[in-house]
């Protein structure tokens, strides 16, 4: 049994354009470790950007490290 059966990688992105100066991008790249247990460890870099033009110019970016703990059950 090696130490690295429960280890995953993954490069991920959604990105939408319309003709209405709407967008979407939401890009990740992440390293994962699950325990036989059921227990699971996932961290790495997250950036999200969403424009919407409603009439009011709405903008939110976050970007960043994250870390997201969770079990399988």
């Amino acid at each position: 049994n090696l130490p690295f059966k429960g280890l995953s990688a993954s490069v991920g992105g959604k990105h939408l354009i319309d003709l209405h100066d709407h967008s979407l991008f939401d890009y990740s790249a992440k390293l994962g470790y699950r325990w036989e247990s059921g227990f699971g460890l996932q961290g790495g870099w997250k950036h999200q950007q969403y424009n919407l033009d409603t009439g009011t110019a709405t903008s939110f970016e976050r970007k960043g490290l994250f870390l997201d703990m969770d079990y399988h059950f």
